[in-house]
């Protein structure tokens, strides 16, 4: 196998013009220019601020301190100031146990922090921190994840975990008379932080009862990251991983520790079954452990001896070489830390299951199909919750899409159970496509990550379910131009994406909605719409009091960094209490409900894998139970997909076709029902009232800045057309092109490998 240094030549840096201004719309730079102009100050101890050139992995982590955007200051402290060190009581400099000559100050329980911290910090209020570094193609040492400093981008997460809790230290409940949990779990406290520059937090602490995600549940008095910090999250992983050639790839079990993996395979070997780098990382074991692929593939048993023996000081000297070839996103916990001292970041409440999907540009089918057991053979549509709705530690992070018939590893296709469930729409012959038939209770998800555009739960639903949830997405697909020759296939994140909606007809109300409160029945989006309208509730009461509780005005009108306008706390809480009451009023009274598109406003997300609902009813007695699934786009024609059809409605593809056909006509919701449509449309058991939804969504769109007229829902409903299924299949053929390269496979004479068909199965 060739040198590490090898297979850098033979990549080509790009910097990916489109993620960044997502970034730098949120990012303060004025610590990496503090950090950079006090060069002198840097600790030259262990090549701190060393160039290099082989990012293999992006590790999370949660800082154990105050999360607001001050804190990036601490930072720069411990990156310019060489005897910089901590004291239970703040910082001491200088710190009597820091440097080559320490000199005592008399502090007692001062520790060294000179040159400790990420490359990057996200506070509560998601601001991106950029700490060192003025360049966005460089990447530079510090001391975040021991002994992978010299590969690996850290990324602290501000959250005091279980630090200075509540009650006490300044926090404040926002529910002044509370007479229970502010949601289900967890409450909301700000804190008025007197740092420079001053700025109020807020913060949601876990109560007893919360069984939200979790690597274990962790009682009362633990900090959730904020829904701004994952969103700012996604933002800067996406735009790092293209930076830096970094594949989107996560561990099987992200929430593994390596001191819980010291003399056990089990999880390790299912880790590196599952990684799409396995036959590097298992090259890459020295010959003399005798740790072959056979061992991995059929006998577990052999392979457990042989890694024990591998284990000594309190490590598994296999577990930790894995990072040498491992490339991907990763805990500081999972990798540990040097001389064994492992400690729990990103800690137990991070949701890695949340960030990879909110991370990976896969589309996945609408609802799954699994095998009935013996001694009722068949498949059902009606199958438990996707794993990482209620993840712990256990549960394994799959990429849903990559399955096959029988979830064979190297044997993934378009599963024929969903072909199979294919059926008319309520159109008939010329309905858009897609619908299926499926059992009842059968939960359905969204196919990619996107921006809510509107949504109903009609009311009544009518035998005939017009339920329905309509999402935008920005889609990237062409590449680059003149790639480097291992860059073949990566995708060209400087020119802009294009603009998809997918649209999900025919929703079931599942049991328990609720459409006023967060309850785990809901439908994932709309539980995140609760939350928020909870806090905005909550915060503009507890700021509404004459004094704002004995917080000044200008703690609350800190202006936050970026080069967009962003809202502070209290006026982020004024502007989505108003939009969200609106919508939600809407929504509960069976309405068209369009998202929020004021200025400044929090857009309602849909995160690839969502619930959105359930099955709903497809017709009139005997009640058949299904789903509409249709994907369009008002300007795009996807290379590759052949224009068909006669305009008009959806013309059956014959049977002699060769392609993926792509048919551009009115949508059958702009168009007011008459005539034999009308007839037949009542006949089904469609109620007539609730067809013509799309001309007032193409009016709201008008007023929404953030989108291109061109990608906005033409007035007159005139869409390119695409059976989900093959649209699906051409963009993650596409999107897994993009992957493959930065994995760096390479064969003996250190040409670079080309793609395989698709990923390796998750399922092992």
């Amino acid at each position: 196998m060739p040198t590490r240094d090898r297979r850098r030549k033979l990549y080509v840096s790009l910097v990916p013009s489109e993620l960044l201004d997502l970034v730098t719309a949120i990012l303060d730079d004025d610590p990496a220019s503090r950090v950079m102009n006090q060069q002198a100050g840097w600790n030259p101890a262990n090549h701190f601020g060393q160039v290099y050139g082989d990012v293999r992995a992006i590790v999370p982590h949660h800082t154990a301190g105050w999360p607001s955007r001050a804190k990036a200051t601490g930072f720069v402290n411990r990156y310019t100031l060489i005897r910089y060190g901590e004291s239970a009581a703040g910082q001491v400099v200088p710190c009597g146990n820091c440097g080559p000559h320490p000199q005592p100050v008399g502090v007692a329980g001062c520790e060294c922090k000179w040159g400790i911290g990420p490359q990057y910090y996200i506070s509560s209020d998601g601001t991106i921190a950029r700490l060192i570094s003025n360049l966005h193609d460089e990447a530079r040492i510090t001391f975040h994840a021991g002994y992978t400093n010299g590969w690996a981008l850290g990324v602290e997460t501000g959250s005091l975990f279980r630090t200075s809790a509540p009650p006490g230290n300044g926090w404040v409940r926002v529910a002044q008379a509370p007479a229970g949990d502010d949601v289900p779990g967890a409450n909301l406290f700000v804190r008025d932080l007197r740092d420079a520059p001053r700025e109020v937090i807020a913060g949601w602490w876990t109560t007893a009862a919360y069984a939200g995600p979790a690597r274990e549940a962790p009682g009362a008095g633990t900090m959730l990251f904020s829904e701004a910090q994952y969103r700012s999250w996604a933002v800067l992983a996406r735009f790092l991983a293209e930076q830096f050639s970094v594949p989107r790839n996560f561990p099987l079990f992200p929430h593994a520790r390596r001191a819980q993996n010291v003399t056990t395979a089990a999880t390790y070997r299912r880790i590196v079954l599952a990684d799409p780098g396995y036959a590097a990382i298992v090259a890459d074991l020295p010959a003399g452990w005798g740790m072959t692929t056979a061992l991995f593939e059929t006998n577990p048993a052999t392979l457990q001896t042989r890694y024990a023996a591998r284990a000594g000081g309190g490590q598994n000297q296999a577990w930790n070489r894995l990072f040498q070839t491992y490339r991907g996103f990763h805990g500081h916990v999972f990798s540990g830390d040097t001389g064994g001292r492992d400690h729990d970041c990103p800690g137990p409440v991070f949701d890695w299951h949340r960030f990879a999907r909110e991370v990976w540009d896969w589309w996945w089918y609408p609802f799954d199909v699994d095998d009935l057991p013996f001694p009722m053979p068949g498949t059902t549509t009606a199958t438990p919750a996707r794993g990482y709705r209620a993840p712990d530690g256990s549960t394994p992070l799959l990429e849903h899409y990559f399955d096959d018939d029988n979830h064979t590893p190297g044997a993934q296709i378009l599963d024929s159970r969903h072909q199979a469930r294919a059926r008319l729409g309520v159109h008939g012959p010329s309905s858009s496509p897609s619908s299926w038939r499926l059992d009842a209770n059968s939960p359905v998800y969204a196919l990619a990550n996107g921006e809510l555009v509107a949504a109903r739960f009609a009311r009544p639903s009518g035998p005939v379910s017009m339920s329905f949830v309509l999402v935008r997405h920005r889609v990237f697909h062409r590449q680059q131009g003149h790639p480097a020759p291992a860059d073949v296939g990566r995708l060209d994140y400087d020119r802009p994406p294009d603009t998809v909606y997918t649209l999900y007809l025919h929703l079931g109300h599942p049991a328990g909605l609720n459409l006023t409160a967060v309850d785990t029945a809901n439908p994932d989006w709309l539980n995140r719409v609760h939350l928020r309208k909870r806090e905005c509730d909550l915060g503009m009461t507890f700021h509404g009091h004459s004094t704002h509780h004995g917080i000044p005005d200008a703690a609350w009108n800190q202006p936050l960094p970026g080069n967009a306008t962003r809202p502070t706390l209290a006026d982020g809480w004024r502007i989505d209490q108003t939009a969200l009451t609106a919508f939600l009023t809407t929504l509960q009274a069976g309405g068209v409900a369009i998202a929020p598109t004021v200025d400044q406003g929090t857009p309602v997300q849909v995160i690839l894998g969502d619930f959105l609902g359930t099955g709903g009813a497809l017709g009139p007695a005997p009640t058949e139970i299904g789903v509409r699934v249709e994907v369009f786009s008002p300007s795009f024609q996807a290379p590759g997909f052949v224009l068909t059809g006669g305009g008009v409605s959806w013309d059956a593809v014959p049977s002699s076709f060769a392609g993926s056909p792509v048919q551009r006509y009115p949508s059958e919701w702009s168009r007011v029902p008459a005539g034999a449509e009308a007839a037949a449309l009542t006949a089904a058991g469609v109620d007539l009232t609730l067809v013509t939804w799309w001309p007032e969504v193409a009016r709201a769109m008008t007023l929404d800045p953030r989108v291109a007229a061109a990608d906005r829902l033409p007035l007159d409903g005139r869409v390119f057309h695409y059976r989900a299924f093959d649209f699906m299949a051409w963009l993650n053929d596409l999107t897994w092109r993009n992957e493959w390269p930065k994995y760096r496979q390479v064969d003996a004479s250190g040409n670079p490998l080309p793609a395989p068909a698709e990923p390796r199965s998750r399922r092992v």
